[in-house]
């Protein structure tokens, strides 16, 4: 697991590192399963083996997907940021600049809650192996419920991580919408003042009025000359008919 999260970033060697705590968790509870193993019959013992090993994978696979894609997802919103500040610039794609943001928060939770959620993981099973004390003395099945415990808890830890950053993720833009909608509300009620102030706060009619008044008197002598032209054709009309 430790080779895999180097791979996509990170020198992954560090002994505080997550990947390199899990490797030897997993190390250290691969011991302890087989020295069990070895104080029973060879049937059990090698049914025994056999689940601790599917277990002990999952474990070790579902650690390393949630590590190695919250890397590879914040890496790559974070590539993206150039691009999507370029479309906030336009109304059309300012849409894709907003999700972006939120999908770019959701994925930055990812280190807080893994270094939280781990933690609380290693610490558990070291001190559980410290309870348990030494394998050797185990010779019955019972020795391995609490080992059985502890990979079921240490799996169902890991897998509700991305639930977790989810939840914060939703809950901060749950908080954080209001107040952009806010912002855009006020920024549009200023447009419109700005907009009444600079015609006088008056209505659609007197604005056309205004309009009228302030049409240049040649337009307007046109437009009563042709006025009294269409008048005379009509009434001239009128009396070619009766």
């Amino acid at each position: 697991m430790q080779l895999l999260v180097a791979s996509v970033g990170g020198s992954g060697g560090d002994a505080a590192h997550f990947a390199h705590e899990f490797d030897d968790l997993i190390s250290e509870f691969s011991k302890y399963l087989n020295a069990i193993g070895n104080n029973l019959s060879w049937m059990t013992g090698a049914i025994l083996g056999g689940l601790g090993l599917i277990m002990l994978s999952m474990l070790g696979f579902l650690t390393g997907i949630v590590l190695i894609f919250g890397k590879m997802m914040l890496s790559l919103m974070l590539g993206l940021a150039p691009l999507m500040i370029t479309l906030s610039l336009f109304d059309a794609t300012k849409d894709y600049f907003h999700r972006w943001i939120s999908t770019t928060v959701s994925y930055a939770f990812y280190p807080v809650v893994i270094a939280a959620m781990f933690s609380t993981v290693v610490g558990m099973a070291n001190a559980l192996l410290d309870e348990l004390g030494d394998p050797e003395s185990a010779t019955n099945i019972g020795a391995l419920v609490p080992f059985f415990v502890m990979v079921f808890l240490a799996k169902g830890f890991v897998a509700t991580t991305p639930i977790i950053v989810r939840g914060l993720s939703g809950n901060f833009m749950l908080v954080a919408g209001p107040a952009v909608a806010a912002g855009a509300a006020g920024l549009t009620r200023g447009l419109a003042k700005q907009a009444r102030a600079r015609s006088g706060d008056l209505s659609g009619a007197e604005l056309a009025g205004r309009a009228i008044v302030h049409t240049p008197a040649a337009a307007r002598a046109a437009a009563l000359s042709s006025g009294a032209q269409i008048a005379r054709i009509a009434e001239r009309a009128r009396r070619l008919g009766h």
